[in-house]
């Protein structure tokens, strides 16, 4: 998996978060991964859901203490 793009959204306010991915996520060409760091609990729901909504595949999720980290891909 070679991710070509990353996002830091951590401390970032969930509305600020939802429109920062679905800017970054119009940009990409079908295919392309990216990967999402994100510190609030929230997030893990919001990006299940985001990644139905967004044409995008919800590839993967970790946590790292306090870091949620996901791994996106385009459709």
């Amino acid at each position: 998996m070679i991710l070509r793009r990353k996002l830091d959204l951590q401390r970032v306010p969930p509305s600020v978060r939802v429109t920062s991915i679905a800017d970054m996520v119009a940009e990409l060409p079908a295919g392309e991964l990216v990967e999402v760091l994100a510190s609030d609990p929230h997030s893990v729901a919001e990006f299940r859901a985001t990644s139905r909504s967004a044409a995008t595949d919800l590839l993967e999720s970790s946590q790292l203490g306090d870091v949620f980290r996901f791994v996106l891909r385009k459709l």
